[in-house]
């Protein structure tokens, strides 16, 4: 009885080849395939908020377009900080000095609103507060705001001092005898501040969009 033998392998030399290196091909793509993708670059840090103005006397703050000086009245930079002593003036005093200056100087100098002031004390800082690297030697205390309190009363025509005043309508009666003022030791907004009181001021001023 025969044996029966397995065909001969009747495939060409050459194709042989081909097939190998197809083979190994796929094998190594497989493994490609198989590898964890490079981790994307780190995103840049963020920019600072507030950018030192040539000179150093003020600061710019990139997010409002507002530019602050560094130190308040009374107070002058230096080069490093800010030295001297603050000056405390009532309110009709800080809204001439900031008339006075912003007609000096031409750059439009102001009382700032009191949303700006509280924008200044930092809540994510640690501990929160004002930044004293662009504020040095910056006093913690009450700073007058250009924003009013208007307060509205009724007024009684049969009083004995509407009548020595002689006014003898009723109604409601609008006063703007105080103003608002921020806190820069708790970043707390005051609308009741009486305007004969004697508080810091830092001026600002607006710049183009």
């Amino acid at each position: 009885m025969k044996t029966l033998q397995p065909p001969p392998n009747r495939w060409p030399l050459p194709v042989r080849a081909a097939g190998a290196l197809l083979l190994g091909a796929a094998t190594c793509l497989a493994g490609r395939a198989q590898q964890p993708s490079a981790a994307p670059p780190p995103s840049p840090p963020p920019s600072p908020r507030f950018q030192p103005a040539p000179g150093g006397a003020s600061v710019i703050d990139t997010t409002y377009r507002l530019e602050w000086q560094r130190c308040v009245e009374g107070m002058a930079w230096n080069g490093k900080t800010c030295t001297g002593t603050p000056l405390r003036m009532a309110y009709a005093q800080a809204q001439t000095l900031a008339l006075e200056r912003g007609k000096a100087d031409g750059t439009g100098w102001r009382l700032p609103r009191a949303n700006e002031l509280r924008r200044l004390w930092d809540k994510s800082a640690k501990p929160p507060g004002l930044d004293m690297r662009y504020f040095p030697a910056a006093p913690l205390d009450w700073h007058w705001s250009s924003t009013v309190s208007i307060a509205t009363r009724l007024n009684n025509p049969y009083s004995y001092g509407t009548a020595a005043q002689g006014n003898q309508a009723g109604g409601a009666v609008i006063g703007t005898r105080q103003a608002w003022a921020v806190d820069m030791a708790s970043g707390e907004a005051s609308a009741n501040m009486g305007r004969g009181e004697e508080l810091v001021v830092r001026l600002v001023r607006s710049l183009a969009q």
